[in-house]
């Protein structure tokens, strides 16, 4: 851990975490059957209002049991929040929640359906950089609750 708190190169960083994520048991999102892809990328969320069916889908994603097992969800959850940290820098980095998604996508989606072409994975990786880039931008718009906290329970700067 201090020795990539003292690394200042986010591209080493970034390339650690996706190894790390292709190398677990388990594709992160691997368990999301076409269907369930579809459903949470049909929608963008980065041009602000979305249907309440797809919030609902993103809070079933993220919080509840309906997508993925606990262990991918808890792993799901940190990377989503470390996206919506690297996205609020944006006018730093140049980072937007489509780019940091395009970045994670193939690193988190590795199909356990049937092999399929190489053109049926690139639009698989393309619905999932959507699915991505959602679940940062349904992180970043989420209501607050009455104590000041974010949906992981973080305590937010007081304005």
């Amino acid at each position: 851990a201090k020795v990539l708190s003292e690394c200042s190169d986010t591209h080493v960083v970034a390339s650690l975490i996706k190894e790390w994520c292709r190398v677990l048991d388990a594709s992160v999102l691997g368990e999301l059957d076409r269907s369930a892809v579809a459903a949470l990328s049909e929608q963008s969320l980065e041009n602000g209002a979305a249907s309440s069916s797809i919030l609902d889908r993103f809070k079933s994603l993220l919080l509840g049991d309906g997508y993925v097992c606990a262990q991918n969800r808890t792993v799901l959850l940190w990377l989503t929040d470390l996206m919506v940290n690297v996205v609020q820098h944006k006018h730093q980095n140049r980072m937007g929640s489509r780019a940091v998604a395009t970045c994670f996508a193939p690193s988190l989606f590795a199909s356990s359906d049937s092999p399929v072409s190489p053109i049926e994975s690139i639009q698989q990786i393309k619905s999932v950089t959507v699915l991505l880039a959602n679940a940062v931008e349904f992180v970043r718009s989420f209501d607050t609750d009455a104590h000041g906290r974010d949906l992981f329970g973080d305590q937010l700067p007081s304005a």
